[in-house]
């Protein structure tokens, strides 16, 4: 089952930057790899995992468990170009770009469930917080 953000839709076209080598493998396999968000470059993916809580004797402490670590994936891009995922996923100007369509996700499988979502930036810890209650009411 493959839910999908507002604002998208089945036929939106999103785009994939990535290294040469990394497409022959994609290639090569028939397969596509998800990576668990906890390794992504971005110090901001996967951030409540990364910030403490006060304990009951008041210490601030860090999750033992986060959900995060159970959240595997690949980012696209809605823009058609790009010249920061350029430089980023193709340092040594080798890469290529991927487009398909938010449909298409639905052909990836052994799955199962599936999100396909924006990319949301907030400016402050108190302005993530705030939104993820927000979407928990949602749910």
């Amino acid at each position: 089952m493959m839910q999908v953000d507002e604002g998208l839709t089945p036929e939106t076209t999103v785009y994939r930057y990535l290294p040469f080598e990394s497409f022959v493998a994609f290639v090569e396999a028939g397969r596509t790899v998800l990576t668990n968000i906890n390794l992504w470059d971005d110090q901001w993916e996967a951030i409540l995992a990364k910030v403490p809580t006060v304990n009951d004797k008041g210490e601030n402490e860090f999750p033992g468990y986060s959900f995060h670590q159970d959240i595997f994936g690949q980012s696209w891009t809605l823009p058609e170009e790009s010249d920061a995922m350029w430089r980023i996923y193709s340092p040594t100007r080798t890469g290529l770009q991927l487009k398909t369509s938010v449909r298409k996700f639905e052909l990836i499988g052994d799955v199962a469930r599936a999100h396909v979502g924006k990319i949301v930036y907030f400016d402050t810890i108190p302005q993530l917080l705030a939104m993820t209650e927000t979407r928990k009411s949602r749910l």
